[in-house]
């Protein structure tokens, strides 16, 4: 606002004649909007801006459930450029805390989003063409001062999840989880530091553990129980706490991560050294248990770190955190959906890049898998001719019980014993690629 220019904000429970008249100038005539007005103006609370005594600028707030929603700001062409609009948005703040909301929704248009972006709206939804047919965004200002806890907001993007079709629910929630993606590519380089923490404890003979609660825990746990068979390691190599116990794994004990001294036992009963690596999993980023988990790995010095979907967590302080911020979930605080989701990749991502740099991967087989069963006996036998071109004969008489398909690969191409295979895999870190000599 320029030193001569007065601004005044006016409140008003009807929609002023002056408000009007700057809707449809903004609205109707600028920018061809067919359908301006509503019954929504009748219980809405209008603000118009004045400078000296001229109208300038309005917008209108109406209290719903999930929050203020800020609607119809608009500024005359005359007056752009003099911070009218984010006073109007701070009027707005103001007064929808004084009302107890914790947040302004608004649905702006995206060529608008940037402004918005810089008065400290976050987009909570992709852009849409609801209104007349015009890209539109949902955005969110938090209000309060609390941590952020954007896994427990509204979703404005499915606030009529309900009355959807199921054709329509479908494309919302697709939509939705295409931002997962987004979030994991902006986070690449973190995600890749971290599993290289991780395969160097693994290297150094330590232990990989998870700990989490509710989807969060037994997303750990559904993770460890799957790398004996994928990557050929011992029980007890990938563990997965969760509150409750594994119980809690069928049966979710929802009060269970409400303690902290839970979670510090858990990890204590395992006897961690500074060769482990902790992982605290909380879309919340607050979880007590986790914390307690964390707090354990510290006193053992072991290596930790957390994975949260939320900006700000308490584990920074006794933890790295990678943090995927997903957006409020198409059903509000239902964390199995979008932040689940998240943290399920990024947990494919760690476990699988680890034990692959242990040499359990060659390209992109299972060298060391368990073929336990028929189908994987099948596979390996399969895997070890792709491998080395061996006959089925070759492979009936290499592929013996309690064997691994990259054993029997070093035998093949080297000649050798079972012993002497596995010295040179020792050597070699367990990747055929580095056996000498080998052509692998």
């Amino acid at each position: 606002m320029e030193k001569d220019m007065t601004l005044q904000i006016g409140e008003y429970s009807f929609l002023p004649d002056e408000a009007r008249t700057i809707r449809e100038q903004v609205f109707l005539q600028e920018q061809g909007f067919t359908q301006e007005f509503d019954a929504e103006d009748s219980r809405a609370l209008h603000l118009v801006a004045r400078v000296q005594d001229q109208p300038a600028g309005t917008c209108r707030l109406l209290m719903k459930t999930d929050g203020c929603h800020l609607q119809r700001l608009a500024v005359l062409p005359g007056y752009r450029g003099h911070g009218i609009a984010s006073a109007l948005l701070k009027r707005a703040a103001d007064l929808a805390r004084d009302r107890r909301a914790g947040q302004i929704l608004l649905h702006a248009q995206v060529q608008a989003e940037p402004f918005y972006e810089k008065n400290g709206c976050i987009p909570v939804s992709e852009p849409d063409l609801e209104d007349e047919g015009v890209p539109h965004v949902w955005m969110r200002l938090a209000l309060e001062d609390e941590p952020d806890r954007i896994t427990e907001q509204p979703n404005p993007a499915s606030a009529r999840f309900s009355s959807l079709s199921a054709l329509e629910a479908v494309r919302l929630m697709n939509r939705e989880d295409r931002k997962v993606l987004e979030v994991l590519e902006n986070k690449a380089p973190e995600i890749a530091a971290l599993a290289e923490d991780i395969a160097d404890c693994l290297h150094r003979g330590g232990r990989l553990v998870y700990a989490g609660a509710g989807t969060s825990g037994r997303l750990g746990v559904l993770d460890a129980v799957e790398c004996p068979p994928t990557f050929g390691v011992d029980y007890g190599r990938v563990t997965g706490l969760v509150a409750g116990g594994l119980s809690a794994f069928g049966i979710p004990d929802e009060t269970a991560e409400d303690s902290e001294e839970a979670g510090f036992a858990a990890l204590d009963a395992l006897q961690p050294d500074d060769r482990d690596f902790v992982l605290g999993i909380a879309a919340s980023g607050r979880t007590p248990y986790v914390m307690g988990a964390l707090r354990c790995a510290r006193e053992h010095e072991a290596q930790a770190a957390a994975i949260v979907c939320t900006r700000e967590s308490p584990f920074a302080a006794v933890a790295p955190v990678l943090s995927l911020v997903c957006g409020p979930e198409v059903v509000t605080g239902s964390t199995r959906l979008k932040a689940g989701t998240a943290c399920k990749l990024v947990l494919n991502m760690l476990s699988t890049i680890a034990f692959t740099r242990l040499g359990c991967v060659y390209g992109n087989e299972m060298v060391d898998m368990r073929p336990d069963n028929e189908k994987l006996q099948e596979r390996a036998a399969v895997m070890l001719r792709r491998i080395t071109g061996c006959t089925a004969t070759e492979t009936s008489r290499l592929l013996v019980p309690g064997r691994s398909v990259k054993t029997a690969a070093v035998m093949h191409r080297l000649q050798t014993t079972e012993e002497e295979a596995l010295a040179l895999l020792d050597k070699a870190g367990g990747r055929l690629e580095q056996i000498p000599g080998a052509g692998f």
